[in-house]
């Protein structure tokens, strides 16, 4: 019998989610899902108290998986399970009756797209109780485990260890600083990705780019659970996504198994200059990662902090130091000291800034950070910003990569402005 086209429903604004809640109400079938939310009740609360009690009324019992540490709307009704934060996702999909609900809350405004389709929804139901039946293990689980404690021995033998969380992934290496050769472990939870800054600048967002690295390969070891002794053999399990060209950035992708050899994911040509890695499998998987860094000049600051007050020098240097600590997350836990940087004449800062472009990479985009903290700036006075990146790139101040870049996207600045 030939499957029907699905009837698909969109609802848009901020009475999105409250007609999609409604239609709930009307069809009154129990429903499952997950990425279970408490933002209707931020939202609505007399709309959602209403939506709540008329549950109670008809009886409409729910299982739902949430994540640990987030609000959902508590209910006799319903039943949960908590999922770690690497599973999470930006949005919640209700399956009921013969309807797959999926809110988008993270757009302004809100959208919900209603598919109804009862192929879809049998399709949707049975993909949640396999996920309600596994049993998922957050970060600490997977980095106390024996198999993965055994790794980090023989890898960093005594070394003092460092744990850099990503969005969707996690590096651990060792602490030491001014290395030649970085080796680190990576860990990516199912579904996860080594993408995914907040710089604000699109392409270092999207897929990260190495300049910093003469070579680097990757050796994907497999999956790995508490209780497990070895590695499991995971087939056509991480994409890797690059670009054979830093200009033309056009992306490839191909697809690895585990236990395969070093992949050399960055060479002197440009291949692979833009890279990620997204795991495609529902087990966590550990890579292992080495690469030969280019020689960089160290970041100087005295000289070019001469220009400011005491008071100001001792500022920059803690709004650099943010950076270090935090990586692109500054932008999340310390904009303070994002806005301490903008709020200086570019004459005067921009030099700093580029010069810190020189900072030591540790798995948290510092330099691409500081890219976007001088991209920020350059937008007040483009031409002013111009010529110091122009003087930078022929005295040599900084990777010329990162100057390069700040040249063509500070030109479009430019072009817009006349």
């Amino acid at each position: 019998m030939a499957q029907l086209t699905p009837e698909i429903i969109v609802f848009r604004g901020k009475n999105a989610f409250k007609k999609a809640f409604t239609d709930l109400i009307q069809v009154g079938k129990p429903f499952v899902g997950w990425g279970a939310t408490d933002r209707a009740m931020e939202i609505d609360p007399e709309f959602t108290q209403w939506y709540l009690k008329e549950r109670e009324k008809k009886g409409i019992t729910a299982r739902q998986l949430y994540v640990e540490g987030r609000g959902f709307l508590k209910s006799a009704l319903s039943e949960f399970k908590p999922i770690p934060p690497e599973y999470a996702g930006p949005a919640t999909t209700l399956i009921y009756g013969d309807r797959v609900a999926i809110f988008l809350w993270f757009l302004k405004p809100i959208f919900v797209f209603v598919i109804k389709s009862k192929e879809t929804a049998s399709a949707y139901r049975a993909h949640f109780d396999f996920l309600w039946n596994t049993r998922v293990f957050n970060f600490d689980e997977i980095l106390h485990s024996g198999l993965l404690q055994k790794e980090i021995r023989e890898r960093f033998f005594d070394k003092k260890m460092a744990v850099v969380r990503r969005k969707k992934s996690f590096i651990l290496m060792t602490d030491e600083k001014g290395q030649t050769t970085v080796e680190r472990i990576l860990l990516l939870p199912p579904r996860g990705t080594t993408s995914g800054a907040n710089t604000g600048v699109k392409e270092f967002d999207s897929i990260n780019s190495h300049p910093e690295a003469l070579k680097a390969w990757v050796t994907i070891l497999g999956g790995v659970a508490p209780g497990r002794n070895g590695y499991s053999h995971i087939k056509n399990c991480v994409k890797f996504s690059y670009s054979d060209s830093v200009e033309k950035r056009k992306l490839n992708t191909a697809i690895f198994s585990s236990h395969s050899p070093p992949i050399p994911v960055l060479r002197p040509n440009g291949f692979g200059f833009w890279h990620s890695f997204t795991n495609l499998s529902n087990e966590w998987i550990v890579l292992f990662l080495k690469k030969e860094l280019r020689p960089i000049k160290q970041a100087n600051f005295p000289e070019l902090l001469s220009v400011f007050s005491q008071i100001e020098q001792e500022k920059i240097k803690l709004s650099l130091q943010a950076i270090t600590n935090y990586g692109d997350e500054v932008f999340n836990k310390e904009s303070q000291s994002v806005d301490a940087l903008c709020s200086y004449s570019e004459e005067k800062i921009l030099p700093i800034l580029i010069n810190a472009l020189n900072i030591e990479e540790r798995g948290k985009h510092e330099q691409c950070t500081v890219f976007a903290i001088i991209l920020k700036i350059a937008k007040k006075d483009p031409q002013t910003a111009m010529d110091i990146v122009l003087s930078a790139r022929k005295e040599q101040t900084a990777p010329d990569f990162y100057l390069k870049e700040l040249e063509k996207k500070i030109g479009k600045l430019l072009l817009k402005k006349r």
